[in-house]
């Protein structure tokens, strides 16, 4: 439960996210644009913020588009008198600021029986590491992701994410522009930036939809760049094993490991990988493990064991097993060198 001084510090950042949107509404000099952006960036919480009111004011915009709209109107009820044109540049922000602030009202803690789905942002060298429901999803710096009310499915507003869905998990659906990119299991990249949207499927698939046309299956290894206002076509190209690490690199943190016990080891490189280590012999988790190791290079891990600890490593792939009770996905085995 949250304190009240935490309270008092969401409700601060609210308001100065709110005052900060519509002052930039009626324009900012340089100097206050490169204020506003220090502001948000220096403060995750600020940067959901303000993430929160521009997909406020966004929605106001649709608002405003059917006003001006002269079928629209004509369809309204013809008052006694004419009502004054609407000026929806001065009373948007105003509009933003006063949803957000019922909103912060009505879905803080004890305030009701709902709580609104998050807004997670990160800012310059900022990353973030959420799960949902055996879904891993990391988020590069300056990226914002706004989660639905069931959180198996998520809208990537700006910036990059990482998609893991491990084995046996029932599998994750984000929005990125107007794509909707759904991945069952596997491990996927997807970026959005410039008006484009990036889909880079590093371990088993993925499936990329936009509106009611038909699904696009995006293969590991395969990168699919799309045009999200539909200028250009999709462009789909190839990447090899190092090229797809270079783009990993960043959301792939370092794991140290000195006199580590083999299963605890084990449990840190599973939270990172689609490939799922098991020790077939239980007696294996007591060893012990040095070294430091790539959180996403089950490889580079799975070659120490069998060079260092003499440890058989056996890859098995649960689609194909005839063990109806094993989930789908990937997983390595791990047991004593004969």
């Amino acid at each position: 439960m949250k304190s009240n001084d935490d309270l008092h510090d969401a409700s601060m950042i609210e308001h100065e996210a709110a005052d900060w949107i519509a002052r930039r509404a009626g324009g900012l000099t340089s100097v206050e644009a490169a204020e506003f952006d220090r502001w948000w960036r220096t403060d995750e919480r600020r940067a959901a913020a303000v993430a929160r009111l521009e997909a406020a004011e966004d929605r106001l915009r649709g608002l405003a588009h059917f006003a001006a709209d002269e079928e629209f109107r004509a369809m309204l009820p013809v008052a006694g008198t004419t009502a004054p044109r609407i000026q929806w540049r001065m009373w948007m922000p105003w509009a933003v600021a006063a949803s957000m602030a019922a909103a912060f009202f009505f879905t803080r803690p004890g305030a009701g029986p709902a709580e609104a789905p998050p807004v997670y942002a990160t800012t310059e060298h900022g990353y973030q590491r959420l799960m949902f429901d055996g879904t891993i999803v990391q988020l590069n710096e300056r990226t914002v992701l706004r989660t639905a009310g069931d959180r198996a499915v998520a809208e990537l507003m700006r910036g990059e994410a990482c998609i893991a869905v491990i084995a046996g998990a029932p599998g994750f659906s984000l929005q990125a522009g107007k794509q909707i990119v759904r991945c069952m299991a596997g491990n996927v990249i997807v970026r959005v930036a410039d008006g484009r949207v990036s889909v880079l499927v590093t371990a088993g698939s993925a499936e990329i939809q936009a509106g009611r046309g038909e699904p696009r299956r995006v293969s590991a290894g395969e990168r699919v760049t799309i045009d999200d206002a539909g200028a250009k076509p999709a462009r789909s190209e190839q990447l090899a094993p190092a090229q797809m690490q270079e783009v990993l690199a960043w959301q792939a943190p370092l794991l140290p490991f000195a006199e580590t016990r083999l299963a605890d080891a084990l449990d840190q490189f599973n939270l990172y990988n689609w490939e799922q280590f098991e020790l077939v012999d239980p007696a294996l988790g007591e060893r012990r493990v040095n070294g430091v190791f790539r959180a996403d290079n089950a490889d580079a891990f799975a070659a120490y064991l069998r060079r260092e600890r003499r440890i058989v490593a056996e890859r098995v792939n649960r689609t194909s097993s005839s063990d109806r009770n094993s989930p789908g996905g990937v997983s390595i085995l791990l047991r004593p060198a004969p």
